[in-house]
């Protein structure tokens, strides 16, 4: 029976490795003494080569065994799987694995010692990516242990089940959405101006975090939130002692997502943190705070940088701002302090660089326009009752599409410009209203956009009859040409219709990674303006002939 059982585990363990690279079959040793540093090199060389499904990237496996490293092992789009695995980094500057380009990968079952860190990951922000940990221990690093890198954002991180003992910093992401659950950190007792956690980009949610602080009085902290963060069910010190939990710089913005902080069912105690003994330390204010259910031994809520000005902070309205606290108990009195539940909201201003008035007139007196008339046999632009206009506000903003863009029509083509630089108020719209057509007769819609700089734009339309809007795609465009088959985008979208088109000048161009050069964007200037060379339906398509619906 013994033997049948052992027959059968090695059997399990086989079907469950199959088609890894076991590192031990490219030479590693894994007795703690050996230099496994070229052996893995080539177990990692060896699947990257062999990879060749994106969405199920091979894995390198470690068998149980102590290995020794000495520097940095490079990666790209593999997985890295231990069973009892312990890695040893001997170079105390290296991080011992760093990933130049992923994008489902998976890091499961290892423990990490050494070194300045363990982990890096960066991408050409690759859309659905995603970067799991899980089932990892990673014990005494110089500097952090487990990071993902700017280039990454288009990202799903998740660490789960995982330990950080005496690490100086365990976590830090720079990823569109973070994930931190059923984890234990443990800092070092000398870490001090600095946090356990940082989140530099995008959203993070901290979950059943079990946190144990050894302080030093030193600001020390939990988090620093750059963006929006929300932690439930974590404890954040204990028995009295801890360090302040939430050290927040993302400043409040409008227009713009607005940034937040949320704690929910924490124990928060901060006592070794002196003037900072709080839950949340606003090195800037965020648009929301909200500490809810949460218990501590006489920590403070929020309390606020000396440097900010509560009198000329904010601005925007009042819906774009909230800051509660419900249902706690053991913070000292005033869990939202009475700067911040007094504080003073202004109407947004516009920036110096705005054009308007006789700057605004003299652009558009000195635009040039080359005369152009339309093609298509329905010109959305010329229909008798259709009108170009600037009204409402930006998406997601309290700012007027009128305060970011004007209207130039000194002939065709009518043009739509910038009064404000491409990274200010980056995508308003003008609308085109009233354009009836008749979907049987002319359903193929022809768009095309010249911006005389950096640009791409984006269209949407609304069906008049019944306030339905439709985009052909989710994404912006390249100025250029782009045609639709418009009962393609939507079955009901046949017969006569009447629509309200919204065109979006988004002042800005994405550029590629680089070789080493990340991606980024350039950015169009005030002044900047986008043409409608072509708005309009045909009965048949221009531009894709030899195509069927």
């Amino acid at each position: 029976m013994k033997k049948l059982f052992v027959l059968l585990f090695v059997l399990c363990s086989f079907c469950l490795f199959a088609g890894s690279f076991n590192v031990k079959d490219y030479g590693a040793k894994g007795d703690g003494k050996t230099d496994d540093t070229a052996a893995i090199r080539k177990a990692v060389d060896s699947a990257v080569k062999a990879s060749r499904d994106a969405y199920a990237p091979k894995t390198v496996y470690f068998p149980s065994g102590r290995y020794v490293i000495n520097g940095t092992i490079k990666l790209r789009a593999v997985s890295l799987q231990g069973n009892k695995a312990l890695i040893l980094q001997k170079d105390k500057n290296a991080i011992a694995f760093e990933w130049t380009d992923f994008w489902h990968v998976k890091v499961s079952g290892l423990t990490f010692n050494g070194g300045r860190g363990h982990i890096t990951a960066t991408n050409d922000n690759l859309d659905k990516s995603l970067f799991a940990v899980e089932h990892c221990k990673f014990f005494h690093t110089s500097g952090t242990a487990l990071q993902t890198l700017k280039g990454a954002q288009s990202t799903l991180f998740t660490v789960s089940n995982c330990e950080f003992i005496r690490c100086m910093c365990s976590i830090d992401s720079d990823c569109d959405w973070t994930t931190i659950r059923d984890t234990w950190i443990m800092n070092p007792v000398n870490m001090s101006n600095s946090a356990v956690i940082v989140n530099r980009h995008g959203y993070m949610t901290v979950d059943n975090l079990l946190g144990v602080p050894l302080c030093n009085g030193n600001n020390q902290r939990w988090i620093d939130n750059y963006a929006w963060l929300t932690a439930t069910n974590c404890r954040f010190g204990g028995e009295g002692g801890g360090f302040t939990a939430v050290y927040n710089y993302a400043k409040a913005r409008v227009p713009g997502l607005p940034y937040s902080v949320v704690m929910k069912e924490c124990e928060i105690d901060a006592h070794s943190s002196g003037l900072r003994n709080c839950a949340v330390y606003c090195v800037e204010i965020p648009n929301a705070i909200a500490i809810e259910n949460c218990r501590s031994t006489m920590s403070a809520g929020i309390l606020l940088d000396k440097s900010i000005n509560t009198q000329n902070y904010l601005f925007g309205t009042k819906d774009d701002f909230s800051y509660k606290a419900n249902g706690n108990a053991g913070f000292k009195p005033g869990i939202i302090p009475p700067a911040l539940a007094n504080i003073v909201i202004k109407p947004v201003p516009l920036p110096p660089e705005h054009l308007k008035g006789k700057a605004l007139a003299d652009k558009i007196s000195a635009y040039k326009v080359t005369p152009k008339k339309g093609t298509c046999e329905v010109n959305a632009l010329t229909l008798p009752g259709a009108e170009l206009v600037l009204d409402g506000y930006m998406d997601g903003s309290s700012i007027l599409n009128s305060d970011l863009l004007a209207i130039v029509r000194k002939a065709d083509p009518a043009c739509i410009m910038r009064t404000l630089p491409g990274n200010k108020g980056i995508a308003p719209f003008a609308e085109l209203r009233h354009v009836t057509v008749d979907l049987d007769k002319t359903p193929y819609l022809l768009i095309d956009m010249r911006s005389n700089t950096y640009g791409e734009f984006a269209i949407k339309y609304i069906d008049e009859s019944d306030g339905r809007m439709y985009s052909h795609s989710a994404r912006q465009q390249p100025v250029g040409k782009l045609e639709v088959y418009l009962p393609k985008v939507a079955k009901e979208l046949t017969g006569k219709k009447t629509f309200t088109f919204r065109i979006y000048y988004i002042g800005r161009k994405y550029v590629p990674r680089r070789g080493q050069k990340l991606h980024g964007y350039l950015y169009a200037d005030a002044g900047s303006v986008l043409e409608i060379h072509e708005l309009g339906f045909n009965s048949k398509p221009v531009l894709n002939k030899g195509k069927n619906k």
